[in-house]
């Protein structure tokens, strides 16, 4: 028997030679990688059965309002679903957050602070309504009497004005500022949405080590003149379509911000300068891109 060679290899073809894909003291991922498939592969092609990773937040969901009904409830006489805590629910799931609805609080402010003493274990609580200035509106009170230290309340954007951000000191009042974070959002359901995919998500996405906090962005061109009155940051809920080599954009209708429509529909958001009154047809502006399937194609670039 024998083998006939009929083809000279050329050198080193078809050897894989020890540390060509890592050598000794190489780096095998950054602090703050997401551990997907091709990741667990090479883990597992250096037989680490297991990495130390940051523990997913616990995120405590609260909501505020004699109006508010639970997804099941009676909706007749004015009353409405509390349907931004289940938005926000699932946007911190999608994170990799952990998320726990606590529930409804009413208007009176012995029920509100109920719910935020049974949410102090979290690692951070995020409410909805009650951190503006009418006479039901008891979150911020009841946050400065439990301790909370507010950095800021109100924020001048549209939509999502106001908010309310603070902290507590770890359990035990230690005063050493290190509990849970607290986000008071807006209770319009637009408001709470844009509000907590600009506060809300990139705190939990640094939580879990993450270093890519915010959403891509692409310069587009508008499609119908929008305006406004200067002196607030508004987002523009937009469509987004490629042509001709350059992005368009086109509002998705009523921008109230109890139109939850407008978000779901929406491809991203536009960045309508704090300074400026109109964006005219044919500018270009900013727009942060929420849903990452406007990149996606239909069929191969091949």
């Amino acid at each position: 028997d024998y083998v006939r060679i009929n083809i000279c290899p050329a050198l080193h073809e078809h050897i894989r030679d020890a540390g060509e894909d890592l050598g000794i003291g190489d780096a095998v991922f950054d602090v703050g990688c997401r551990i997907g498939p091709s990741e667990i592969g090479v883990l597992a092609s250096l037989g680490r059965s297991g990495v130390e990773v940051y523990r997913r937040p616990r995120v405590a969901i609260l909501s505020g309002g004699d109006e508010l009904v639970e997804i099941d409830g009676d909706v007749s006489g004015g009353r409405i679903v509390a349907s931004n805590a289940y938005a926000l629910a699932a946007g911190c799931r999608l994170l990799g957050a952990e998320p726990s609805y606590l529930g409804i609080a009413s208007d009176q402010p012995e029920s509100v602070e109920q719910q935020f003493r049974s949410a102090l274990s979290a690692d951070c609580i995020v409410s909805t309504a009650g951190v503006s200035v009418g006479d039901h509106d008891h979150v911020r009170p009841v946050l400065e009497k439990l301790g909370c230290r507010l950095q800021f309340w109100g924020v001048r954007m549209k939509p999502g004005y106001p908010l309310a951000f603070g902290r507590f000191d770890s359990v035990g009042g230690s005063g050493d500022g290190m509990g849970p974070l607290v986000f008071g959002l807006p209770g319009n359901p637009v408001s709470a949405t844009v509000c907590f995919e600009y506060f809300v998500r990139p705190a939990l996405l640094r939580m879990m080590g993450r270093r890519d906090l915010f959403r891509p962005r692409v310069e587009a061109r508008v499609v119908d003149g929008l305006s406004k009155k200067p002196g607030r940051l508004h987002f523009v809920r937009v469509t987004l379509e490629r042509r001709e080599g350059e992005w368009l954009a086109r509002s998705t209708g009523n921008q109230s911000s109890g139109v939850m429509t407008s978000m779901a529909r929406a491809d991203g958001l536009l960045v309508f300068p704090e300074e400026a009154s109109a964006l005219a047809p044919g500018e270009k502006a900013w727009v942060e891109v929420l849903d990452g399937g406007v990149f996606a194609r239909s069929k191969p670039v091949f």
